[in-house]
């Protein structure tokens, strides 16, 4: 019997994303065992995250990295940082701002996330600019004033914004830092520097449990000495803003494994690998009377199918393979209307062919039945 069935706590198999609500990536292996050896012995953590974040960092082309808990505690530090500096009446402060530079510029179409409630929980105040369909860089421009702490925006493929770029060179000319919210964008690799090493921005976070394979509750601040001392400042263990935001040995440890790992790999590798996964999928499903299996991209697999076939619509047919062992949670129905769609790469490969497994005795069942 496992942990989580001596809790009565479902588990499934992630084909939907590594969100945070759904427990994030898979951990690597090799993260698993560095933290288990971490767990063994005693260490200081001021020393731990020091030593954590200046390998990261050099490894990572950045200045500085400061391993949070999590992507949207490092935007809460990041943004104390932009507020406080390392001053420490300031930050005594927080999160009540008044009176200081304590504005938050962001587009509006990078609100809704988890990035919102993060600057407000660091005492910002957030100034949005434009609207969900356009933002200008001359907006961007405008709304920054001499209250105006850091200019904050979502890593993203949106065109309904300006280029990163464009916003590095906005927030500089105006003498404000700027952060990108990069939670969930590895790979590419090169995201890791681009911004910041090669671009200039002040801070990009990422999540640890995500893109990076490493653990749930952890992040990672990467970017200029200033915003990443402010981070390290504000954050546990010391008795500031973030004394809550603890992270573990086992955590420092893991993530450094993780990023480790990332490095000795290749976007490339990884591209093949998922591809290879997709296409395992396609060939162990080619012979399913009545299932068109067909790839999205190398990272996700549509299944289309008949619903009057198997008597289930497509959103009835989601319930059901989340609803018997071994469950398989495949993206929102809602977002893919035209079938069931799952993200290959999430799955290890022993994982595809239990998916598989289990797509074929849906089949068997409802198809005989109807």
């Amino acid at each position: 019997m496992s942990v989580y069935d001596e809790l009565g706590v479902q588990v499934f198999i992630n084909a939907r994303a590594p969100y945070t609500r759904l427990g994030g990536a898979i951990m690597l292996q090799e993260v698993v065992e560095a933290m288990v050896e971490a767990s063994r012995y005693s260490v200081s953590i001021e020393e731990l995250q020091t030593q954590v974040g200046s390998t990261i960092a050099e490894r990572t082309r950045n200045q500085a990295a400061y391993v949070s808990c999590g992507a949207a505690s490092g935007v809460i530090l990041a943004v104390a940082a932009c507020i406080a500096g390392r001053d420490p009446d300031l930050a005594d402060r927080l999160p009540r701002t008044e009176g200081l530079r304590n504005e938050v510029v962001m587009p509006e179409c990078d609100r809704g996330t988890e990035c919102d409630v993060a600057i407000r929980a660091a005492g910002g105040r957030i100034v949005p600019v434009g609207d969900q369909d356009r933002t200008e860089a001359s907006q961007v421009a405008a709304a920054i004033s001499e209250r105006t702490a850091a200019v904050l925006t979502v890593l993203s493929s949106s065109s309904a914004k300006p280029e990163v770029g464009d916003l590095i060179q906005t927030a500089h000319a105006a003498g404000v830092p700027i952060l990108i919210d990069a939670a969930d964008s590895l790979p590419p690799r090169e995201n890791l520097w681009k911004w910041t090493h090669a671009s200039g921005a002040d801070a990009i976070i990422f999540s640890g449990g995500k893109g990076l394979g490493g653990p749930q509750g952890t992040g990672l601040v990467l970017g200029s000495r200033s915003v990443i001392e402010g981070c390290r400042f504000h954050g546990s263990p010391n008795h500031r803003i973030g004394r809550g935001m603890k992270v573990g040995k086992e955590e420092l440890v893991g993530i450094y494994t993780a990023v480790k790992m990332l490095m000795n790999s290749t976007d490339e590798a990884d591209l093949r690998l998922a591809e290879s996964k997709a296409m395992n999928l396609l060939d162990l499903l080619h012979d399913v009377d009545g299932l068109k299996c067909s790839l999205v991209n190398p990272n996700t697999v549509l299944l289309q199918f008949s619903e009057e076939s198997v008597g289930l619509t497509y959103r009835e047919c989601w319930d059901w393979f989340m609803s018997n062992e071994p469950a398989v949670m495949m993206l929102n129905w809602a977002n893919t209307p035209g079938g069931l769609c799952m993200r290959t790469k999430l799955l290890s490969p022993e994982q595809v062919v239990v998916v598989a497994d289990q797509i074929k005795r849906f089949f068997r069942l409802h198809v005989t039945r109807a």
